[in-house]
């Protein structure tokens, strides 16, 4: 699981920093990735991102490869986010597994969604408290990272 996340994010990111961006775009890049694209909406994930990515002026197919390299987290996490946002709003239980979901978004994807929305956005709540921290995290643990790579891969262009 770590050589895939890392194969997946932190190894393309590495090239985008060989390409001239900057550490700190490359670091707010994985972090609003990583959160974004872990938020209890389906399919609004890709379009906010560009939306950030027109808007800090980030690489855009860095922060949608972050995005699908965590999918399957969103995918998991997602009816956890909607219990979770049930139970603190004292809401009542979800009546679905993850699979019902899945296939009902298939089959009657418009009903499903507006029969959902008031639990999603429950579990969006939820979310926002997990993914503000997480995204400051991840930057602010991320950034020395990229930028010690980045001054490594400089003295190394400067010295060869």
């Amino acid at each position: 699981m770590k050589k895939y996340i890392f194969k997946k994010t932190v190894a393309p990111l590495l090239l985008f920093l060989k390409q001239g961006m900057t550490a700190e775009k490359v670091a707010l890049t994985l972090a609003l990735g990583l959160t974004i694209g872990i938020m209890p909406m389906v399919g609004i994930t890709t379009l906010l991102l560009a939306i950030l990515a027109l808007t800090f002026r980030l690489n855009m197919v860095a922060i949608q490869a972050v995005h699908y390299a965590v999918s399957f987290i969103q995918i998991v996490l997602f009816v956890p986010f909607l219990k979770l946002g049930q139970y603190l709003f004292n809401a009542p239980e979800l009546p679905f597994s993850l699979n019902n979901i899945i296939q009902l978004l298939k089959t009657q994807f418009v009903d499903t969604f507006l029969s959902m929305w008031q639990i999603n956005l429950m579990g969006i709540f939820v979310w926002l408290l997990f993914a503000i921290p997480l995204g400051l995290a991840v930057y602010h643990l991320s950034l020395p990272f990229f930028a010690r790579y980045k001054q490594k891969m400089d003295l190394g262009v400067k010295m060869g």
